[in-house]
């Protein structure tokens, strides 16, 4: 019998890698239950300098109860190169507000490529006719998912090179790095 600590779990998570002339490692989330085929954080496809393309037609988006994301209209969306292990194609994503996850690759994708996933190896495999012809044509490709905590908070910090070589060692390589001047902090 399955207990209350059973109920709740971690989404599917996956390493991939966007390239645009220059290569963009990140991570995406897999979402069986988003109706849109991807989506790319609005903040994110500007900052790594996407090509954004605008849609003919604006578009809403719905949250589970039915309600529009308060983000408004989605307006644009990006085309991009996406890598995942020996998988390899050209996507388009929606650009909207997305919160933890830079990229959401929804349902349609997921029937698009016909991807199995075994949920309790958290890993997707790419063997379907369409994949084997245009996405990973040497080849199988089944990957494994990462672990990534949404709650995770972001921890802004200015720290001397020992410091920052035992954090890096605390965290086991997993640390953001980056740089902004006060102009940018606003």
């Amino acid at each position: 019998m399955l207990g209350e600590d059973g109920l709740d779990g971690n989404h599917i998570v996956i390493s991939v890698e966007l390239k645009d002339g220059l290569s963009l490692p990140t991570h995406a989330l897999v979402a069986c239950g988003v109706t849109g085929y991807a989506f790319v954080d609005e903040e994110f496809a500007p900052d790594h300098n996407l090509p954004l393309f605008k849609l003919k037609q604006p578009g809403s988006l719905e949250v589970i109860d039915g309600w529009p994301v308060e983000s408004g209209m989605i307006t644009d969306l990006t085309k991009v190169e996406m890598n995942i292990s020996n998988y390899k194609e050209i996507i388009l994503m929606f650009i909207t507000k997305l919160s933890h996850y830079l990229i959401v690759l929804g349902l349609p994708w997921l029937w698009h490529h016909d991807v199995d996933i075994f949920f309790a190896k958290n890993s997707l495999t790419f063997n379907s006719n369409f994949c084997l012809s245009h996405c990973c044509p040497r080849n199988t490709v089944t990957i494994q998912g990462i672990s990534i905590d949404p709650s995770e908070k972001i921890n802004i910090s200015i720290i001397a090179g020992s410091t920052f070589t035992r954090t890096l060692r605390k965290n086991k390589g997993i640390i953001a790095i980056f740089k902004m001047t006060l102009f940018e902090l606003d």
